[in-house]
């Protein structure tokens, strides 16, 4: 979880969510209830990310989008927009939870 460091996560908490990210145990709930057969990340198959509604899934989604956006800004500027009192902001775009554009 570099992503996470170098936000200023201590590194036993970085640990810690990668412990839990790698162990958890995924099952699937409809209207008929709740599934006995569970999937998880094995060596074969990696899942990915912390996984539909998650409450952690914000935060990760900003320490990973962070330094992308960052590194996007020091080196374009996709559009301008000029305010009414004349001040000048530069945009790369609008990032959200489920869209990135």
């Amino acid at each position: 979880m570099i992503a996470c460091r170098r936000l200023g996560l201590p590194k036993s908490a970085a640990k810690m969510l990668i412990v839990i990210l790698n162990n958890k145990v995924h099952r699937i709930r409809t209207g008929h209830g709740l599934s006995a057969q569970t999937y998880q990340t094995d060596a074969l198959r990696r899942i990915l990310g912390t996984g539909q509604g998650s409450c952690a899934s914000p935060s990760i989604w900003v320490a990973v989008l962070d330094p992308i956006l960052w590194s996007i800004a020091t080196k374009y500027t996709c559009f301008q927009i000029d305010t009414p009192s004349h001040d000048s902001i530069d945009r790369i775009g609008d990032s959200y939870v489920d869209d990135t554009s």
